[in-house]
């Protein structure tokens, strides 16, 4: 019974904090949450992580991260940005198929779990 008012909890909780956090507000999560090395640079094992976080089923190699990362124009080699992560979130996102509120939720329900 205690998991189940926990569930219904989290999924009141995670409702009213999706429809008030801002696009900016869901990107500084993600990047900040992302960020394992607080080097301000997303590398490929950290984009790795968010891909295994959010989308599992759709594994992110090393020749898919390159090949996204050029046709946005960012060095694969150093990584994704702040701005490089938000244009993958705003101008590709139709190319690269991304949703800054389906990570920003899968990723605040780990947190969620991890805490509890």
């Amino acid at each position: 019974m205690k998991s189940l008012i926990l569930y219904f909890l989290i999924n009141i909780i995670n409702a009213f904090n999706i429809n008030f956090v801002s696009h900016n507000e869901k990107l500084e999560y993600i990047f900040n949450l992302i960020d394992i090395n607080k080097d301000d640079i997303l590398e490929y094992e950290e984009m790795y992580l968010l891909q295994l976080l959010t989308e599992p089923k759709i594994p992110l190699t090393y020749e898919i991260y390159k090949e996204v990362s050029i046709h946005m124009n960012v060095n694969y080699r150093i990584g994704y940005t702040k701005e490089d992560l938000n244009m993958s979130y705003t101008l590709y996102k139709h190319d690269i198929g991304s949703d800054i509120t389906k990570d920003y939720k899968k990723l605040f329900n780990y947190e969620i779990r991890y805490y509890m």
